[in-house]
């Protein structure tokens, strides 16, 4: 899961564009993946969950809707599967039973080796994040810190919400951190000197020498 393609990561769309070389990374199917296909799903069905497996292995996360899939990637896998790669309303209509969207989600992220994060999987990668933001506190750095320690771990990407709350609750605990580390080492009285230096502005466009730091 090295390979994933960070700039879609998380998605649960598609992108509008998928380069061929991609296409052939994400979406090309081994000896074995056929074997499986063929022996778990019928005939009318394997198109749907390669679908999903290729996703997977994409993204980190599931494909939720089927709006939009690249040609590309249809005409690459029909062709491996021996199938005439369809086109996008006939490909809807094997899922007009969400049941049948549910299973492929499920199949494809056993298949691929990921699994939902539980708590112990939280804590871990929050911990990474608390250690990460000693160096950066750049939200999209450690959101992506954050994917990559998930996959690390075998999970799914969930949405962008929990992600970003994991970053907040890092970024404050490791603020407190800090601030604990200050106030052992610089008494109050050094501290309160401090301030007016730091709130003073420098340079032509009223910047303060803490906005400067």
């Amino acid at each position: 899961m090295s390979t994933l393609l960070w700039s879609y990561l998380g998605w649960r769309r598609f992108p509008r564009e998928l380069s061929a070389f991609e296409v052939r990374r994400f979406f090309s199917l081994g000896p074995a993946d056929r074997q499986v296909l063929r022996r778990r799903f019928r005939s009318r069905a394997r198109l749907g969950a390669a679908i999903q497996l290729g996703f997977v292995r994409m993204s980190g996360t599931m494909l939720d809707t089927l709006d939009y899939v690249p040609r590309a990637v249809l005409a690459h896998l029909g062709q491996q599967l021996a199938l005439p790669a369809p086109e996008l309303t006939t490909l809807r209509a094997l899922y007009r039973r969400r049941k049948t969207l549910f299973e492929h989600q499920a199949w494809a992220c056993s298949y691929a080796g990921l699994r939902w994060p539980e708590s112990d999987d939280v804590a871990a990668v929050t911990e990474s994040l608390v250690s990460d933001s000693t160096a950066t506190l750049d939200r999209h750095r450690l959101a992506r810190a954050a994917r990559e320690a998930l996959i690390a771990r075998g999970c799914l990407i969930p949405g962008g919400r929990d992600i970003d709350d994991w970053i907040r609750r890092a970024v404050q605990w490791a603020e407190l951190a800090d601030r604990k580390r200050l106030d052992a080492a610089v008494p109050v009285y050094v501290r309160d000197r401090w301030l007016p230096g730091l709130l003073s502005e420098i340079g032509p466009g009223s910047m303060t020498v803490l906005e400067w730091l």
